[in-house]
């Protein structure tokens, strides 16, 4: 009976551990799940847009930029930013053998750091060193205080090069009759082309106005420049149309 006894508790023993052993897997599996979980859910995450401008803007909020987004639970702080630009000539076909020996990229630091809340978002303008040409620019990274850094969605160089093109498709014709002074030029912006009409009431000292029209394809541009030189201008010049601002091409 003792032998017995013996054998059903060390079979009751070799149960229990089983038992408490599975259960002891099944909370530490568990407990990493759940660190796991917390940690993806708390780890920095960014997102980043990029903007560019035309090469005529003077408004502010269309300068070049990045936006950066903290969608994560933690605030982060950007504390560099890394311009990587495109070497001359042949050098080109090594541009990564030199970004791997730190050359060719411009570091711009940010001394104080910028930090963005959770859920927030910053703009942080794309301003470059002088003598550095945008277009010249292939990537972008930012980097944040822990060294880690975050790639910028950026631009094929012919995107960059269409932005920045800004040339004379129209040169300025003076239209005049009595005391009503007409100018007409365009220009190609982009991918806008816009004419410029500029008129002056030359009894009026110090008093210029202007008009701009944007078309998105040569065809309109074509269409409204027409209307513009056959109706809008003669009108004009007749003095039935003195609020040019005003203006609209239908």
């Amino acid at each position: 009976m003792l032998l017995e006894s013996n054998i059903f508790s060390t079979e009751n023993l070799s149960i229990w551990g089983a038992v408490t052993g599975t259960i002891g897997t099944l909370i530490g599996t568990l407990g990493f799940i759940i660190r796991f979980k917390t940690y993806a859910r708390d780890k920095i995450k960014i997102r980043v847009d990029s903007y560019l401008k035309y090469h005529d803007s003077t408004d502010e909020s269309k300068s070049n930029h990045m936006v950066v987004f903290c969608q994560g639970k933690q605030s982060i702080y950007i504390s560099e930013i890394k311009y990587y630009w495109r070497p001359e000539g042949w050098r080109n076909y090594f541009r990564y053998f030199y970004y791997l020996k730190n050359l060719y990229i411009y570091n711009r630091e940010i001394s104080d750091g910028i930090k963005i809340e959770p859920n927030r978002n910053v703009k942080i303008g794309i301003n470059l060193i002088e003598g550095l040409d945008i277009r010249e620019i292939t990537k972008i990274r930012i980097v944040d205080e822990t060294g880690k850094s975050w790639k910028v969605p950026w631009f094929r160089k012919d995107t960059i090069d269409r932005y920045n093109t800004n040339k004379i498709i129209k040169e300025e014709e003076l239209f005049e009759k009595g005391i009503h002074e007409v100018k007409l030029s365009a220009r190609k912006i982009g991918d806008y082309y816009r004419i410029i009409l500029m008129y002056k009431n030359k009894s009026i000292q110090n008093q210029t106005k202007g008009k701009y029209f944007y078309s998105r394809d040569e065809k309109s541009y074509n269409k409204n420049l027409h209307k513009v030189i056959d109706d809008i201008v003669p009108e004009i010049l007749d003095g039935k149309i003195s609020e040019i601002d005003k203006l609209k091409i239908d």
